[in-house]
């Protein structure tokens, strides 16, 4: 799950740590990692996650009898493979559904019961000691409707009559199993971090399973995928302490460096012209103190992406259509998804028999196949919030709007504490925007958040309809459906179609310039009100192109961000902020580059470290040391670079810290890949630290920059409104030089390695520093690490297609968070779908179950997994066999 808004989920858990710590044991945090050559990734296909051993049907299930569900329609075959995969052959769609909320508990409460009440603010139910209730204030307070009613209601009510008998048969399931925990029955029991001495468990055994927790489960990653106000706060900051527009353009712009779009490009009308800005930097600048104190975020979100997917028709791949799919997000411990195949067709009468990755809360999945289709997501970084800064009326009780008082709603929530009485609060909200963010009273302004999630309502829908879909056309249909979810679609059929349907209601903006940056705060005074939804058939969207292929990678969709100004071009300006745009240029020359594409050479293009970045900026940076005075140590790092094949291996012979150095190419390459991204962050705080200073709240400045300007400021500075200007830091009285820069950069990295692995470059392996540790969500967001599983090495590095960007390489931490939820890489043969998937973790969250991480292992080395979806190949691959009965 990933919390958005984490510096207060953070900032308000130190004290949970502090007085639960003596509860917890120590972790060995790589148990279960098993070396493998780490040169090129393993991509061969495995049946099953062999990893696993001779044990594996070892808790398989909660038990191998006596599992009963009421209401269920007949009884209910669930199998489990050597990969700990369910497989369920249902009655009705009904049956399934309810199987799946029973083991979805089983295997996954810890992570369905966090989801749910971080989502509906209600973690100091079980949290105790109050610490969570500054969190339980902020969900429950920005995810809501615009008046503060509840999102999930609002999705519940609307559902079609199928949907909610998914929903409420899931519901079922789920309460069955708890009936079974309980009553210790069937295996049930809770993972270790409910034993930690600050949860209440036993409020957790009182409490039912509902409709509405499963709604809310998915609001948070919902939310963390489309509210971009963070950002928006942080650009309007930006903004306001720049001594020109110029500056202020260059320093904020949703700017992509590469040119690679979704679409061919449209032709560009006009240049953008940042003088514009100036009227923006006038409005915020006023409310900076307010900007500052409501601030969200610590990059604009152009560097942080990674979600790939992309279809290729059958003129590449020997006639049958191939699609890949691997939606990064942050990856914690239990894994954000769970493998199951629900068919209730083959031996029931229901209409639904699907495989893929499901998301424990919720029943269905949300990406996967079908008997006719597969489908894939991605983000679609659409512009879907806006930050309005208001104007107080002047008793200071609402807000003016069009020339006329508006008064402030005010809600009272109330907050349940699992030791201390129940705290009802009062929140305001601007009824035609939504939640005050912040309130300065004495300067009377205010802000507040307009956020299409607000108006949520018809999304879990389409998780039916795609299953029922047998051809791109009716996935189409069926994704029209979402409103809200921010997702790019892309679909294959097994007549040889390929699609994408980035469907999602978005709001006209005819006001949209750089005089009302979307990407900024903007007046509340009525000047930038939404307008209605761009109907779905006006939004970007291909249909068996003339390309043959179509690749996402939450890039620029049309060219229109070419210029940075995405509001220029004529057209309606839907992106916020994109990506730097390598990953989609990487995809796209994997693909071009031949033209029988099978489903190995996907998994291949997912597994590409090949650093485009990197192909870039190096000749700029070499050329800029060749015959400078270096250090001993700087001259081994220029020597790494130039002896470097531009890919990130880890330089280790296994997927354990302790591994042993690699050999030959790939300890080169790792040397090289280490080098470069150790000097990254340096190069960006030469150019831009003193440019970001003041618009600070802490640590290195530069980090707001993102590599796309550090691109532009090494390659392309004539791009720059105001000029070649960068390297010159305005702190002194001397102008420095680029070249300066680069070679200061260099001296700096090289003292740092030294220092850090030592002077002999063949200690600077990547995967010493390049670390992924899966992250227990409640439990790491406070400090403690009992319950992580990590770290291990990890291949790949800033925009590589294996994306796997450092989370604070500012700070020198080189480790990543994010990465890969999923691999999925599916064939739409006329026999039929087939499809591999990967997971970083395992199906069983307890430590004692071999499928604690047994797919980690095969995820770390990029190595798929055959997931069965036929009658005869599950009875094949099946170990243990339970029978599900009313």
């Amino acid at each position: 799950m990933l919390i958005p808004w984490c510096s207060t989920w953070r900032r308000v858990l130190v004290s949970f740590v502090a007085a639960g710590f003596c509860a917890c044991d120590d972790d060995e945090s790589n148990d279960g990692a098993t070396d493998a050559a780490r040169g090129e990734a393993d991509t061969s296909v495995d049946s099953a996650a062999s990893d696993a051993g001779p044990d594996a049907a070892v808790d398989m299930a909660p038990s191998v009898e006596g599992v009963h569900i009421p209401g269920l329609d007949g009884p209910v075959t669930v199998r489990f493979d050597e990969a700990g995969i369910l497989h369920a052959t249902c009655q009705t769609d009904a049956d399934c559904a309810a199987v799946e909320g029973y083991y979805h508990a089983a295997h996954r409460f810890l992570q369905m019961d966090i989801r749910r009440r971080f989502a509906q603010g209600r973690l100091s139910e079980i949290v105790m000691g109050g610490v969570t209730l500054d969190t339980d204030r902020e969900q429950r307070h920005l995810v809501a409707t615009r008046d503060g009613g509840r999102i999930e209601e609002r999705i519940l009510a609307t559902s079609t009559p199928e949907s909610r008998a998914l929903i409420d048969a899931y519901v079922r399931g789920v309460n069955a199993w708890l009936d079974d925990l309980r009553a210790g029955r069937n295996g049930a029991r809770l993972s270790e971090e409910y034993d930690f001495q600050l949860i209440a468990k036993d409020v957790v055994l009182q409490t039912e399973w509902t409709a509405l927790d499963t709604v809310a489960c998915v609001l948070p990653l919902a939310a963390s995928l489309t509210d971009d106000s963070g950002a928006e706060i942080l650009a309007g900051r930006i903004a306001a302490t720049q001594p020109s527009p110029e500056r202020a353009f260059d320093l904020t712009a949703p700017w992509p460096a590469s040119t690679s779009t979704i679409l061919p490009q449209m032709k560009r009308l006009s240049r953008a012209d940042a003088s514009a800005l100036a009227r923006a930097q006038d409005r915020l600048r006023p409310v900076a103190a307010l900007l500052d104190r409501v601030a969200r975020g610590g990059r604009l979100p152009g560097s942080r992406g990674g979600s790939n997917n992309w279809v290729v028709g059958p003129d590449f791949a020997n006639g049958v259509p191939l699609l890949a799919n691997d939606p990064h997000l942050a990856l914690p411990n239990p894994t954000l998804f769970y493998t199951v195949n629900l068919d209730a067709k083959s031996q029931g009468t229901g209409r639904i028999h699907i495989a893929g990755q499901s998301f424990p809360g919720l029943p269905g999945i949300l990406f996967g196949q079908n008997e006719d289709i597969a489908w894939g997501v991605t983000t679609t970084y659409f512009d879907m919030s806006d930050v309005y800064v208001e104007t107080l009326t002047p008793d200071g009780e609402g807000v003016m709007f069009n020339g006329q008082p508006v008064p402030f709603v005010s809600r009272e929530f109330t907050f349940g504490q699992a030791d201390g009485p129940a705290l009802t609060e009062s929140f305001l909200y601007v009824p035609h925007h939504g939640p005050v963010l912040g309130i300065d009273r004495a300067a009377g302004t205010a802000l507040s958040l307009r956020w299409t999630m607000q108006d949520m309502d018809t999304d879990l829908d389409f998780i039916r309809g795609l299953a029922e879909a047998s051809t791109v056309e009716e996935a189409r249909d069926a994704v029209r459906y979402v409103t809200s979810a921010g997702q790019n679609f892309v679909v294959i059929d097994r007549g040889g179609h390929i699609g994408w349907f980035p469907y999602n209601r978005l709001p006209k903006r005819p006001w949209a310039s750089l005089d009302l940056a979307p990407w900024m705060p903007l007046p509340g005074d009525g000047s930038a009100e939404w307008g209605a939804p761009i109907p779905y058939e006006d939004l970007p969207q291909a249909f068996d192109p003339p390309q043959g292929y179509i690749a996402t990678a939450n890039n620029d969709m049309t060219g229109a961000h070419a210029d940075g100004d995405p509001t220029n071009d004529g057209v309606e300006a839907i992106q916020g902020f994109v990506t730097i745009g390598y990953r989609h240029e990487r995809i796209v020359e994997r693909i071009v580059e031949r033209d029988d594409h099978d489903m190995a050479s996907m998994t291949s293009i997912q597994a590409d470290v090949h650093s485009l970045l990197a192909e870039r900026t190096l000749p700029v940076i070499l050329a800029a040391v060749d015959g400078a005075a270096l250090s001993p140590e700087a001259g081994a790092l220029v020597d790494a670079l130039r002896a470097w094949d531009l890919s990130c291996p880890t330089g280790l012979d296994g997927i354990a810290m302790d591994a042993p150095p690699a050999s030959g190419t790939e300890a080169a390459a790792s040397i090289g890949c280490t080098a470069f991204h150790v000097l990254l962050p340096r190069l960006r705080r030469a150019a831009f630290a003193d440019d970001y200073a003041e618009a600070a709240t802490g640590g290195d400045p530069s980090r707001y920059a993102g590599n796309e300007r550090l691109v532009r400021a090494l390659v392309m500075p004539d791009t720059f409104t105001a000029g070649d200007v960068y390297w010159d830091d305005i702190n002194t009285p001397a102008v420095e030089t680029r070249e300066e820069g680069i070679q200061a950069a260099v001296q700096s990295a090289a003292a740092w390695l030294a220092g850090e692995l030592g002077a002999d470059p063949d200690g600077w392996r990547w995967g010493r520093l390049h670390t992924q540790t899966l992250r227990a969500d409640l439990f790491d967001a406070a400090g403690l690490a009992t319950y992580n599983n990590g770290p291990f090495p990890r291949r790949g590095g800033w925009h590589t297609v294996d994306v796997s960007n450092a989370t604070n390489d500012s700070e020198d931490d080189y480790g990543t968070r994010g990465g890969p939820s999923t691999r999925l890489v599916c064939a739409g043969e006329a026999s039929g779908v087939r499809c591999t998937v990967e997971l970083p973790g395992g199906q069983r969250h307890f430590r004692d179950s071999p499928h604690y991480d047994d797919l980690l292992q095969r995820w770390l080395r990029n190595q798929p997994t055959a997931l069965p979806f036929s009658t005869e190949e599950v009875a094949a691959a099946a170990v243990e066999e339970v029978t599900v009965r009313p």
